[in-house]
């Protein structure tokens, strides 16, 4: 894993040429201030929490995760930012808890894998080359309802100590996650699941969980072992809904049975352990399919 170096914030990269680029990122600076590092082309090369671009409708880099008009007011424009999603982003990441609230499900939005792929670029070039990374969860399965929240697993051969990783990932805006309650499941380890390789050691389940607490689209990340069960499980089970519109319908029916049965909840560890249920009652069937067929791709 790389060295962080000194960072005075949240990292934030302002793309585009000419006076409205240089002048949004001065102005960024200013209302941010040690919250956020911002920078212009031709600064260091490490990766960024948001990547703003100043450029015409559809003019933008794929890596550009806001999108700015070349005629909007770039003071004004920083501080629609700052309000609406850089401060309460780099509030969490400064130490307030954040409160996911309870599971709300949405129609699958074409958004959330392009947002994963750009989250993930960033991630192995912070982590580095030897890390296998995994868009997981509802929101990488086309026509699935989801709630909006991306989830992203990272692979290493050994876990780093969880002051280590929250420093190297705090300027990219993520932060442990603490979990809501003391038995929040999945926060520090994973459960064995029936179809596990038998004998596999305890510390294969250990895992690090953090969170990038973006107003607009949060994403999960679960940093696991290469050897993890838990890991291999994720994503063939991904790939098995993909596949199969049944299992898809199936699963989505279980979810909003959950979403309802848990509105008025503070968080949704008890819909998690009920989605967690199907997981297992079907794992048969999507572990034996997932041997056939060799998943693995992100």
């Amino acid at each position: 894993m790389r060295d962080r170096g000194h960072v005075t914030g949240m990292r934030i990269d302002v793309l585009g040429r000419g006076a409205a680029a240089d002048q949004l990122a001065v102005e960024l600076a200013a209302v941010g201030g040690t919250a956020l590092d911002v920078r212009r082309p031709g600064s260091p090369s490490e990766p960024a929490a948001l990547v703003v671009e100043v450029a015409p409708a559809g003019g933008a880099s794929p890596d550009a995760d806001d999108v700015v008009p070349p005629d909007a007011d770039p003071a004004t424009t920083a501080q629609q930012l700052w309000r609406g999603r850089l401060q309460p982003w780099a509030a969490v990441v400064g130490g307030e808890r954040f409160d996911a609230g309870p599971a709300r499900l949405h129609d699958h939005d074409p958004e959330w894998p392009r947002l994963a792929e750009r989250r993930l670029r960033r991630l192995r070039a912070a982590l580095g080359g030897d890390a296998d990374l995994d868009h997981i969860g509802s929101t990488a399965v086309p026509g699935l309802a989801a709630k909006a929240v991306v989830d992203l697993q990272v692979r290493l051969p050994d876990l780093p100590p969880e002051g280590e990783v929250a420093a190297l990932l705090a300027p990219l805006g993520y932060v442990l996650a603490p979990g809501s309650r003391p038995d929040s499941p999945g926060v520090h380890s994973d459960a064995r699941m029936p179809a596990d390789p038998p004998g596999a050691p305890d510390a294969a389940y250990a895992k690090r969980l953090l969170v990038a607490p973006d107003p607009l689209l949060p994403s999960v990340l679960h940093l696991r072992r290469s050897d993890s069960p838990f890991a291999a499980h994720v994503v063939a089970f991904r790939d098995w809904l993909r596949a199969h519109p049944e299992g898809r319908r199936r699963y989505e029916d279980v979810k909003r049975g959950l979403e309802s049965e848990h509105a008025g909840a503070a968080d949704y560890d008890d819909y998690t352990r009920g989605k967690s249920d199907l997981l297992r009652e079907l794992a048969p069937v999507w572990t034996s399919w997932a041997a056939a067929h060799r998943t693995g791709s992100p």
